[in-house]
């Protein structure tokens, strides 16, 4: 079964496909689809490696696919466009449009099991990752949630504008603060290594944990002079 049949049939595999091949073909596709082990794609696509050596706009692709998409058939077609890029390419680049849609249609005419399983390989890898080797540099942890509830539990309408603020302008944001405000350093910074961004951003991220309870304990002795 070809990737094309995958997304087309947004979660409703088996209708979808007894709709365009009829009933028996459509189980016997789904039943094939799901015994069948996963090939590699390394061979068709430049597919990532690791972590490490992506550059940090296509990390950004790969993200809001996995964060913004409400629908999983939605998240995994985002996702594969930005993991799978053409074999020629040296370094990432997604500015051509004829050869991003080349590649569109290159992954979709793949075996839909081989795309999902290098969605998987992928989101197993960014997961260790963002959770586990950076925790709490990209994305909130729990403990940081609750912290945030208990200072700002007075604040929750304007909050919300921030937080909303925030979801929309996140990445921006921080490739704008790495560019110190200047737009006409953004592109050097997606072209940056995830390997040098993240570690900086580690850092930046316990600077400022330390500037806060810095502040806070300078806040805390004031009032006590009173």
């Amino acid at each position: 079964m070809k990737w094309i049949d995958y997304i087309n049939s947004k979660g409703n595999l088996e209708e979808y496909l007894s709709n365009k091949y009829g009933e028996v073909s459509a189980k016997s596709l789904v039943r094939l689809f799901n015994t069948r082990i996963g090939l590699p794609l390394s061979d068709s696509f430049n597919t990532v490696k690791s972590i490490d050596n992506m550059v940090f706009g296509q990390f950004i692709m790969a993200e809001r696919a996995l964060t913004t998409h409400s629908e999983e058939y939605e998240s995994l077609m985002e996702l594969a466009y930005a993991i799978l890029r053409p074999k020629d390419d040296v370094i990432f680049d997604n500015t051509d449009d004829d050869k991003e849609a080349k590649l569109k249609t290159d992954i979709l005419d793949n075996d839909a099991k081989d795309v999902i399983e290098e969605c998987v390989r992928y989101s197993d890898m960014r997961n260790k990752f963002v959770k586990e080797d950076f925790a709490g540099v990209f994305y909130k942890t729990p403990n940081d949630i609750d912290e945030d509830e208990e200072d700002e539990e007075e604040e929750v309408e304007e909050e919300s504008f921030e937080a909303k603020f925030s979801r929309d302008w996140y990445w921006y944001t921080i490739v704008n603060s790495l560019a110190s405000d200047d737009i006409l350093k953004h592109e050097a910074i997606y072209m940056m290594k995830m390997r040098d961004i993240a570690p900086h951003l580690a850092y930046l991220r316990m600077k400022g944990i330390i500037d806060y309870k810095q502040r806070k304990a300078e806040e805390m002795a004031s009032k006590l002079k009173r």
